[in-house]
């Protein structure tokens, strides 16, 4: 069985080369500063608004006031957070068994209403020019796909919000309201993606062969069906294509 994240999916679809240096061989890029701090930002953000969901009140959770601040500026913009008619939980896990793979994700905030399922995801920075990207990013659609897999939502019922949350900027939104069609959609693109993996990781772990790039794929970021070596692919890492290779602000977490 091998676990699976939006991540994963992500990274193997874009580039197969950084999924097997990132997973499979464990190679890390030297530590950027302001990612750093910008990452810093998101844990304090993210465990306030765990806190929050406890039923702490804002005054008592931070005496820092970038960050009070942003959070009174996201409950004013988006008062339903602390609806007292429905169920929310924070740092929602949830999985799905699809062949040799665990699908799991984590959600930032889910709102469980009598007909909606509402998924609220944090992002401590200002909102992307390319935001309408997210809807084709593996977290959107592995997070609705899951959700409607295991529960009795059917998928119009879902919807995914992301609330981009910048230090000392008003916070922004952008939703995304799920369909039939969408999860039938993102469906046939799993199996495929999840069939390709497979293949490839047995190859990999059986015959030492390196995962690559298809015929009519280009991969901005390494040469097409060109292994890199340990030493290349640490300067890879390290290169100027860092922030792209590692995935926006959150690296990982998208």
């Amino acid at each position: 069985m091998f676990y699976l994240s939006q991540a994963h999916l992500e990274r193997f679809q874009r580039c197969p080369p950084a999924f097997q240096a990132l997973y499979l061989e464990q190679l890390t890029a030297p530590n950027n500063p302001n990612y750093l701090e910008n990452q810093q930002w998101g844990i304090r953000f993210h465990q306030a608004m765990q806190q929050l969901q406890l039923g702490l009140p804002p005054a008592q959770i931070t005496t820092d006031p970038n960050l009070h601040q942003s959070l009174q500026a996201l409950l004013t913009a988006q008062p339903q957070l602390l609806d007292q008619q429905q169920q929310t939980a924070a740092e929602y896990r949830r999985t799905l068994m699809m062949d040799d793979f665990l699908l799991t994700i984590i959600c930032d905030w889910i709102n469980f209403g009598a007909d909606t399922l509402q998924i609220y995801d944090w992002k401590t920075y200002r909102q992307p020019r390319q935001s309408d990207d997210l809807k084709d990013h593996w977290q959107t659609k592995l997070y609705l796909y899951v959700m409607a897999e295991t529960t009795g939502y059917p998928p119009e019922q879902l919807a995914m919000t992301y609330w981009f949350i910048a230090p000392g900027q008003p916070p922004q939104s952008l939703t995304f309201q799920y369909d039939q069609t969408w999860h039938q959609h993102i469906h046939t693109e799993l199996v495929a993606l999840l069939t390709q993996l497979q293949r490839d990781l047995e190859q990999y772990f059986q015959d030492g062969t390196p995962l690559h790039h298809g015929d009519r794929q280009i991969c901005p970021h390494c040469p097409p069906h060109q292994h890199l070596s340990r030493a290349e692919t640490l300067d890879f890492l390290s290169g100027k294509s860092l922030e792209d290779f590692l995935g926006e602000i959150e690296a990982v977490q998208l």
